[in-house]
């Protein structure tokens, strides 16, 4: 499963970009640092129960709960 995946390391870009979104949205620590980290992996969608559903982060990131129905 790991080779279908790209690891990356939490680094001082992702450290300032984690503030700025805990910042501007204060989100939970850890929502903003996945959140960061998504956005610098060029990820557009993140899949949470806990966030509210299509939620848009810095006009990138897009939230999908996967247990909301149509």
């Amino acid at each position: 499963m790991l080779q279908l995946t790209d690891a990356l390391p939490v680094d001082e870009t992702t450290i300032h970009r984690n503030a700025e979104l805990a910042i501007r949205y204060q989100p939970a620590k850890w929502d903003a640092l996945i959140a960061a980290a998504a956005m610098l992996a060029g990820c557009d969608t993140r899949y949470s129960e806990e966030l509210r559903n299509g939620q848009v982060s810095a006009d990138q990131l897009s939230v999908a709960n996967p247990f909301v129905t149509a």
